[in-house]
C-alpha cells in the first residue's frame, strides 16, 4: 500500500486489500502504509481519508505495522509537525493500531524528536538513509 505503488500503478484500497489479506494469510509482517496527499491534507480530511484505507484491514493482525506517510511530506524535505505525527498516530491507538511508525522526511535533525512522540512507535528512513553519516546518525 506504499503511496507510490498507489499512484504510480493505481493500486486501489480493494487491491491492497487483497494483499494484506494474501500476506497475512501466509504469516508474513506487514507494513503497511497509509497517507493523504497535499489537498486531503488542506480540506481538513486526513482522518477520514486514512479511515478509508485502513477499511477491512485487520489491525488485530499481530504482525502488522501500519506507516503513516503522508504523501505531501515523501521527498519534499517537508515533515509534518510534531503535533500533527502525534495526532495521527494517537488517532491510530484509538482506531486499534498497536504499533504504528512515522516517515515522511524523517532526517537527522528531527528523527530524535518524532521517536521521543508518546504514539510514535518509530520512524522509516527514505532519503536519509541513502547518505551514511545522515543514517547513522540517526539510528546511533
Amino acid at each position: 500500500g506504499h503511496s507510490e505503488r498507489r499512484g504510480i500503478f493505481k493500486e486501489s484500497n480493494q487491491l491492497v486489500r487483497k494483499k494484506f489479506e494474501f500476506y497475512s494469510n501466509e504469516g508474513f509482517e506487514i507494513f503497511f502504509c497509509i497517507g493523504e496527499d497535499l489537498p486531503t491534507y488542506q480540506s481538513g480530511k486526513t482522518k477520514e481519508f486514512l479511515l478509508s484505507q485502513l477499511d477491512r484491514i485487520d489491525l488485530e493482525y499481530p504482525k502488522l505495522i501500519i506507516a503513516y506517510e503522508p504523501i505531501w511530506a515523501i521527498g519534499s524535505g517537508e515533515s509534518a509537525g510534531l503535533e500533527q505525527i502525534e495526532e495521527i498516530h494517537s488517532f491510530l491507538r484509538e482506531i486499534g493500531v498497536k504499533t504504528s511508525v512515522y516517515g515522511g522526511s524523517v532526517k537527522p535533525s528531527n528523527a530524535q524528536d518524532i521517536m521521543n512522540l508518546k504514539s510514535v512507535d518509530g520512524v522509516l528512513v527514505g532519503g536519509a538513509s541513502l547518505e551514511l553519516e545522515s543514517f547513522c546518525s540517526i539510528i546511533g
